[in-house]
């Protein structure tokens, strides 16, 4: 895979550093980083809350403090709809 194109949904990407950046039709952009999994040795997509606050900041204008979308985001590792990767810093999608 090219590290700059469009895939076949539409959705606009480029490969930088650790990461891709990923930009839908509607100019909304979502930012992840590939990160070494502890329990798998494996690489994930992962976020971290500064990347969500930078998304809901860009598609609401929310002006949420990224401590609080920490806070929300391990809620959510612990009810299992996130898996926290590297604990208070990374999280991905999906329970183990």
């Amino acid at each position: 895979m090219p590290r700059e194109g469009v895939t076949r949904s539409g959705i606009r990407y480029l490969v930088h550093g650790a990461g891709c950046r990923m930009v839908a039709d509607d100019g909304r952009e979502v930012d992840v980083d590939l990160v070494v999994d502890p329990a798998t040795g494996e690489r994930v997509e992962a976020f971290d809350a500064w990347r969500v606050r930078w998304f809901l900041d860009e598609a609401a204008g929310d002006g949420l403090d990224t401590a609080v979308v920490n806070a929300a985001c391990r809620r959510l590792a612990v009810a299992g709809s996130l898996r926290e990767v590297v604990p208070g810093r990374w999280f991905a999608l999906g329970p183990d």
